[in-house]
């Protein structure tokens, strides 16, 4: 069936049938044409007027169009969210305790910060229920009349309160108080820093150059003039035995205050009981200001009885338990968990089995080859923690809907005590295994690596040289995946406000280093 053809059009008239049009037809198109496109623009001319003389009387009114507005709006939201963007990634590799949290960028700063300006608020925060310790009125007489102290203890006694308190009390009621980095030379503060008059200036975690004492000295008092032509005060605070104090006006051996009076003060008066009284008595033989004050605030504060803060401070149980010098086998196990802790049971079961079969292979160092171990017993571990061990149980409360048992200590502290209990008791024998171990695990699972790098800064906050030798180093020269576990554990470090100067001059050691192998 032939296909029906569609309908021609009828001619123009004008127009030959051959399609060809006449010179006059294309002249009197063109004229057409252009008469058209010239009254098109002529309108749209008038109406661009109009529209002006509209927008002019609508602006003088304080009026605008929707479009007009909108046009108006975009243009302003475009141009001030230059450069304002930001973005928060939180990767969570446990179980999340929310209570008083904020996800992504906080509106207040909850805790204080490392450098930069300490308002009303962080000043007032930091001084809550401050307890003055006995050589507080004679550093006040030394700073007023010098203009700059040092403060000179071991770690975690206080000197950063202290030293906000100082300053505190003889800057001016109007100014703030300027957190400069421990990184600052001496001779930088001397000479190559512009303090504001009147304002106060504290360094914590300072590392004092390595010069002779005649020329620190020199430099100490060349800083001290620097400060009085400003009307400022400089605090700083050192890391040391307060024996290598430096003699002179311008050092302090600083002493922590009164543990009850302190307990007492964050205690809010709260009754005394018999519990309360016990825990009163453990906090008196407390050399941390901090444990003490975290103490008092457990119970004040976060509303926990005193029978269940003592029982999660004591360390007896870890002590009594290393006492009875546990078997290799439960060292092993124990110290595993020490580094690899609150992790599904499936997960930590294989890193424990790689953790034993290294240390066996460190143990069989120096024998005769072929020698292996003539324990054929087979480990019953999963009856060690399911039972009843006095340090180790499963927490199967964080992941009911996963059905997962994670390996926990039975207190929280238990972990950092386990940790310095180790350094303290054994040697090469089951630290040259977990050195191998923790290195290998920088190419495991984030969850891994996340509780790997909490360990290793709790180890830091006892043996830091042990923690820069052993990882810190070895990682940041390592492949990616190191150099990623190494920047966790630094940060995990700058959390703790006695690690964090550790971990900048480590980062600035590096940077020293890698400017002057640059050809």
């Amino acid at each position: 069936m032939a296909e029906a053809s569609p309908a021609k059009e009828p001619a123009d008239p004008k127009t030959p049938e051959d399609g060809s049009a006449s010179e006059e037809g294309k002249a009197s198109k063109g004229k057409e044409t252009a008469e058209q496109k010239g009254e098109q623009k002529a309108e749209e001319k008038s109406e661009e007027k109009d529209e002006k003389k509209d927008e002019k009387k609508d602006d003088e009114k304080g009026e605008q169009k929707p479009e007009q507005q909108d046009r108006k709006e975009e243009a302003a939201f475009d141009e001030g969210a230059l450069g304002q963007s930001a973005t928060v990634i939180n990767n969570f590799f446990d179980a999340v305790d929310a209570s008083q949290s904020v996800f992504g960028v906080a509106s207040r700063r909850s805790t204080r910060t490392m450098t930069g300006t300490l308002g009303p608020a962080d000043i007032e925060r930091a001084l809550d229920s401050f307890v003055p310790p006995p050589c507080f009125e004679d550093a006040l007489a030394k700073l007023c009349e010098h203009r700059v102290l040092v403060l000179v203890s071991r770690e975690d006694t206080g000197k950063w309160t202290s030293a906000v308190a100082l300053l505190n009390r003889v800057k001016r009621p109007d100014t703030k108080i300027i957190v400069l980095s421990p990184a600052r030379a001496l001779d930088d503060l001397a000479s190559k820093t512009a303090y504001r008059n009147g304002w106060g200036y504290v360094i914590q975690g300072w590392t004092p150059d390595d010069i002779a004492p005649a020329l620190q000295h020199f430099e100490f008092e060349t800083l001290a003039r620097t400060l009085e032509e400003a009307d400022a005060h400089l605090v700083l605070t050192v890391h040391r035995d307060p024996a290598t104090a430096a003699p002179g006006p311008f050092h302090m051996r600083w002493q922590i205050p009164e543990p009850l009076a302190l307990f007492d003060a964050h205690l809010g008066g709260m009754v005394l009981t018999d519990e309360l009284a016990e825990v009163r008595a453990h906090a008196a033989e407390l050399r941390s200001p901090g444990q003490i004050a975290g103490l008092a605030r457990q119970i004040a504060v976060g509303g926990r009885s005193p029978a269940d803060v003592l029982a999660e401070i004591s360390d007896s149980e870890v002590t009594k338990w290393f006492e009875r010098q546990p078997k290799r086998s439960e060292v092993l196990v124990v110290a595993a968990l020490a580094f690899a802790y609150n992790l599904p049971e499936r997960i930590f079961e294989r890193l424990l089995v790689d953790f034993e079969r290294i240390a066996e292979d460190v143990k069989l160092r120096g024998r005769e080859p072929g020698a292996q171990n003539d324990d054929d017993t087979l480990p019953q571990h999963r009856a060690q923690w399911s039972g009843d061990h006095p340090l180790i149980t499963v927490d199967s409360s964080s992941d009911l809907l996963a059905g997962e048992r994670r390996i926990v200590f039975r207190a929280a502290r238990h972990r950092e005590q386990v940790i310095t209990e180790l350094m303290l008791l054994y040697s090469y024998d089951l630290w040259e295994p977990l050195r191998l171990w923790i290195r290998a695990l920088a190419d495991d699972l984030p969850e891994v690596q996340a509780q790997v790098a909490e360990g290793l800064s709790l180890l830091a906050a006892v043996n830091p040289q042990e923690v820069r030798e052993s990882f810190l180093e070895p990682w940041a020269a390592g492949p990616a995946s190191e150099q990623i576990m190494a920047t966790l554990l630094l940060s995990m470090m700058c959390a703790n406000d006695t690690l964090a100067p550790i971990a900048l001059r480590t980062v600035l050691g590096w940077a020293v280093d890698a400017a002057s192998a640059v050809p």
